[in-house]
């Protein structure tokens, strides 16, 4: 099996995604933001692809270390067998209030397993760190490579909404408004 995922994990990273840090690179300001909330929520809402091509959600834990985003998963559970079929996974952080949502991201990556018993003793050893728990080596640990980040951020009742693509890059912060009597955001700026 492992050579299975190291050949198909070979064909699926594309140019369009990207590591933790070359992300950060290219916008250190916002892949600060992220990493922040991802820290405070201490996990995210993971979206997969079920075998019958519908969406579904996980919670999982998501970490950033040594310039790496990833999130270790129980190996045989739905979720991990979705990733097994088609690697792409969206990221969204938990929103506790309508009315006051804080700071939201969202992200679309591949999920890359990680095979490397270093590499993977050293991500298990920062889940301890951050979590207070530590995964064991049957666990699977997959490294999150970004296509997309949006950071939506609520200022005097409109978004204020930050977005990177690793095709474009960091493009200029947008105002929408919600007009509630249309039921759609008008932008701004």
């Amino acid at each position: 099996m492992a050579v299975v995922r190291d050949v198909r994990d070979a064909l699926i990273v594309t140019a369009t995604d990207v590591s933790w840090s070359a992300f950060a690179s290219d916008a250190p300001e916002l892949a600060a933001v992220v990493q922040d909330v991802l820290v405070r929520h201490g996990f995210a809402f993971a979206g997969t692809i079920r075998s019958d091509g519908s969406p579904r959600i996980s919670p999982v834990e998501v970490h950033v270390s040594d310039g790496r985003l990833f999130a270790v998963l129980i190996p045989r559970t739905a979720k991990a067998r979705d990733l097994d079929r088609d690697p792409r996974i969206t990221l969204q952080t938990p929103i506790a209030s309508a009315g006051a949502p804080g700071l939201e991201v969202k992200l679309r990556a591949r999920a890359i397993d990680v095979l490397d018993p270093r590499l993977r003793t050293a991500m298990a050893a920062s889940v301890e760190v951050a979590s207070g728990w530590r995964p064991g080596t049957q666990w699977r640990y997959c490294e999150l490579f970004l296509s997309s980040v949006a950071v939506l951020d609520w200022v005097d009742g409109d978004m204020l909404l930050h977005r990177w693509t690793a095709t474009h890059g960091l493009r200029a912060p947008e105002r929408r408004h919600l007009e509630y009597e249309r039921g759609e955001y008008i932008r701004l700026d």
